[in-house]
């Protein structure tokens, strides 16, 4: 940059500047694979599985909410809480879900997968919840 200020040469500053667009651009790509690829093998899964909608549903629905609880299920997916809680019982005995809050009530949980396809192995605090 400083080439570029004190000499008006944009090339190398601007050659800088695309080799980053180009390597945020791979890595969103290879994170939009391993999703798209994680989501398509989960519903073949319980597809096969012949698990009922609500399951298959709630499995597309973690793909947007990673962090849920059993609220969010029976809104998002207009379904009575006890069907809310079986899918997500479901998910959970599967090991696709996990429950991060460790109470009897108001649990939240998390589809670990989900992030580990997007930050490898970087993930959000636990505790934290979009639910």
């Amino acid at each position: 940059m400083l080439r570029t200020s004190q000499k008006g040469d944009v090339v190398p500053w601007l050659a800088f500047f695309l080799r980053g667009v180009l390597a945020q651009a791979q890595d969103a790509e290879e994170r939009t694979v391993r999703l798209v690829e994680l989501q398509a093998g989960l519903r073949s899964e319980l597809l096969d599985e012949r698990q009922p909608g609500s399951v298959v549903r709630l499995a597309d629905l973690l793909f947007s909410s990673p962090i849920l609880n059993s609220a969010l299920v029976a809104q998002r997916l207009d379904v009575a809480a006890p069907t809310a809680h079986r899918a997500i019982a479901t998910l959970v005995e599967r090991g696709d879900l996990v429950e991060i809050t460790g109470g009897r009530r108001h649990r939240v949980y998390r589809a670990g997968q989900i992030f580990d396809a997007v930050y490898g192995d970087i993930s959000p605090p636990s505790g934290s919840a979009d639910a």
